[in-house]
């Protein structure tokens, strides 16, 4: 039971942040560290959602 939620979960993890849930964790510590600085980026440009 526990194993179906926690796989819900990642998947709606990975859907809010459009990342495929296939990707190594290399790639999605990758993705991460560039969706934060995209983030940042808004941020330092007035930008916050």
């Amino acid at each position: 039971m526990l194993r179906l939620v926690l796989d819900d979960l990642d998947a709606a993890v990975f859907a809010a942040v459009d990342r495929h849930p296939l990707l190594s964790s290399q790639e999605v510590f990758a993705n991460v560290v560039a969706l934060n600085a995209e983030s940042a980026d808004e941020e330092h440009n007035g930008l916050v959602r």
